[in-house]
C-alpha cells in the first residue's frame, strides 16, 4: 500500500512514519513537506491513501499568504474525495478535512487541550475504534476545534472540552481525530517538556 502523508509544518510526519514501520513492512510511506512551497504531490492514481497531519495554523488564516500552500493542498484533497480515496485527519488535519465538507472551525482558547486526555469513544462499531474500549488515554495539542460537524459526518469520540474528537464520514472511506494517535509516551512527554511547561501533572500523565 502506498500511502502518502502531507505534512504541514516541520516534524509533525515523525510519529506517523513511526508507527507505520512498527504496524506493516508491506507499506509505503511518502511524506510532502507542504510548508517548504513548491512541492509537486503525485498523481492519485498512484496513491492508495492519504494521512493529513497536524499543524499550528488554524484552518481562519487560509488567506495568508504564509499558507497559500493548504489552498493548493485542499484542491487537491477535494480531487481525492471525489475518487474515493481514503484519508486520515489528525489534528489540524481532522479540521481541515471538516472545512473543505462546510463546518465552522474556531479557536476556543478557555476549552484548549494540551497533554494527555481521556477519550470517551461513543461508536465502538466505528472502524476507527473496534475492539478498543470504550476509553482511550491520548495526546491532544489544540486550541481550535470543530464547532458542529459537517452533515453526513458522525461523531464516533468526544471529551467535555471538545465534543467532536473523532468523526467518520458517510458515503466517503474518511476518517478525523483531533487527537494524536501517532504520539506515543516518549515523544509526548519531549513536546511537552518543550512546547507547554505550565501543564498540569495530571495532564501529563500517559
Amino acid at each position: 500500500m502506498d500511502i502518502l502523508a502531507l505534512e504541514h509544518a516541520p516534524n509533525r510526519g515523525d510519529g506517523i512514519q513511526a508507527s507505520l514501520e512498527l504496524e506493516n513492512e508491506d507499506i509505503s510511506l511518502a511524506i510532502k513537506p507542504l510548508y517548504e512551497k513548491d512541492i509537486s504531490l503525485p498523481s492519485l492514481e498512484l496513491v492508495d491513501a492519504i494521512i493529513l497531519s497536524g499543524g499550528p495554523m488554524g484552518v481562519y488564516e487560509l488567506n495568508n499568504p504564509e499558507y497559500e500552500y493548504i489552498r493548493q493542498e485542499m484542491l487537491y484533497l477535494e480531487k481525492a474525495i471525489e475518487l474515493k480515496k481514503p484519508i486520515l485527519g489528525i489534528c489540524f488535519g481532522h479540521q481541515l478535512l471538516a472545512y473543505i465538507f462546510g463546518a465552522d472551525v474556531k479557536r476556543v482558547e478557555k476549552k484548549k487541550e494540551v497533554g494527555w486526555f481521556d477519550v470517551d469513544i461513543t461508536d465502538s462499531n466505528s472502524p476507527l475504534f473496534k475492539s478498543m474500549g470504550t476509553q482511550l488515554r491520548v495526546f491532544e495539542f489544540h486550541n481550535d476545534q470543530i464547532l458542529v460537524p459537517p452533515s453526513d459526518t458522525k461523531v464516533v469520540a468526544s471529551t467535555e472540552l471538545c465534543p467532536i474528537q473523532a468523526l467518520t464520514y458517510d458515503n466517503h472511506p474518511i476518517y478525523s481525530v483531533q487527537f494524536h494517535p501517532e504520539i506515543d509516551e516518549s515523544l509526548g512527554v519531549q513536546i511537552l517538556e518543550k512546547f507547554a511547561k505550565d501543564v498540569s501533572l495530571e495532564d501529563r500523565t500517559p
